[in-house]
């Protein structure tokens, strides 16, 4: 469907508020999205079900405002004592038109690949990095993104302390000769199962510098066999008194089959008439180690 360039401009809106401006900031893991992306960077690219270390193979979708649409492929395979993920993930902006009536298309391409040392059961360490490639019409950028962090559990792993630098970019390409700048992230996760309550407990801080600081709270569960709950609340210090009760709030459920299959779908609802709706298939390979 053709769109006009009004729509970009919602669309850069949006992903401001939702702190990922390009495509390298997007994730198709649902218990990240359906949690308003509460979790470690280890959580993210390393997917467990169950606790168990598996092979995955998960493809997403996610459809944002203006028929934005984001598809990823993930994969993941345990080789000895380290963890190795794979993504492919493709944002389609659609087709618009511009003041003359022309036609033209804008997409994000990204690849990501993911290693982490997951030898021992407390400790978890890794590296990642991505490339990404943008189109607006006949123009192009590019840029290779990397992020760094460790994950230590405590107390038979019902506490979880997460430590993270995310999004240190090298743009290779730009769309222009203005080169806007892309903050890196400080990010500090913990992660609380209480003994008596079937939810892990999330609480996420993120710094970017001392004007863009962020909170995430999230949870996690098993509520009755095989069912899960996500839900999550994104509060940004800096624009706190414009938050209402259900903006930047996410809610989804999981259903896990024969812990053979996995499907994720829920909503993420940022402000008024403004919802991304997120959806995944996993199929799930135990492996014993």
């Amino acid at each position: 469907m053709k769109q006009s360039i009004l729509h970009i401009i919602i669309f850069g809106v949006i992903f401001s508020i939702t702190n990922a401006n390009i495509v390298s900031g997007i994730q198709g893991n649902m218990q990240n999205f359906l949690s308003m992306n509460s979790g470690s960077f280890i959580d993210v690219n390393y997917r467990q079900i169950n606790n168990n270390s598996t092979t995955l193979y998960s493809m997403s979708f996610i459809q944002f405002p203006a028929e934005i649409k984001f598809h990823e492929f993930f994969f993941q395979k345990r080789i000895n004592k380290y963890l190795i993920s794979s993504t492919i993930g493709v944002l389609n902006y659609g087709i618009f038109e511009d003041t003359n009536n022309r036609e033209f298309s804008a997409d994000e391409q990204m690849i990501r690949l993911s290693i982490f040392n997951v030898e021992s059961s407390s400790l978890t360490y890794g590296i990642s990095a991505g490339y990404c490639l943008s189109h607006i019409d006949i123009y192009t950028s590019s840029l290779l993104s990397y992020s760094i962090g460790l994950n230590k559990t405590y107390f038979d792993n019902r506490l979880a302390i997460g430590l993270s630098l995310e999004k240190l970019n090298n743009v290779i390409e730009n769309f222009s000769n203005i080169n806007d700048p892309l903050p890196s992230i400080k990010k500090v996760s913990t992660s609380y199962k209480p003994q008596f309550f079937p939810f892990n407990i999330l609480v996420d801080y993120l710094y970017e510098d001392s004007y863009n600081s962020e909170l995430v709270i999230g949870i996690h569960g098993n509520i009755y066999n095989n069912l899960y709950l996500y839900s999550g609340k994104h509060i940004y210090f800096n624009d706190f008194d414009y938050y209402s009760v259900f903006n930047n709030f996410a809610l989804g459920l999981g259903i896990l089959l024969n812990n053979s299959y996995k499907i994720d779908f829920g909503i993420q609802y940022l402000t008024d008439g403004v919802i991304s709706v997120g959806t995944s298939f996993t199929a799930i390979k135990l492996d014993n180690f």
